[in-house]
């Protein structure tokens, strides 16, 4: 038993969304490792236009709006947060996909 996650709900989720991962590359027919590499680099891509996209909109916004920049500031952050979250998860699936599928 794991004192952080004593049910083991966190193990679960991860493993479901893993599996969820898997399936969505098997049905694309995703099995090289360059084409992996290539999703991890778009990906990251991705998230990063994003990031830069939230932080001028929450910029522009905060100089629009003054009274409500702490709000402005809080809500971008959160979506800083999930958005990296999503990335590092992401990342970990594609990784353990390169190495259990691919056999490398």
């Amino acid at each position: 038993m794991k004192l952080n996650d004593p049910f083991g709900r966190l193990a679960h989720r991860d493993e479901s969304s893993y599996a969820a991962v898997r399936l969505r590359l098997k049905a694309a027919g995703i099995d090289d490792v360059a084409e992996v590499e290539r999703i991890l680099k778009q990906t990251r891509r991705n998230v990063l236009a994003f990031c830069a996209a939230v932080v001028f909109s929450t910029l522009g916004l905060a100089l629009l709006l003054p009274r409500f920049a702490l709000i402005i500031y809080a809500l971008a952050l959160l979506l800083l947060a999930v958005a990296v979250h999503a990335l590092i998860q992401g990342r970990r699936h594609l990784r353990r996909y390169i190495t259990e599928e691919t056999n490398v």
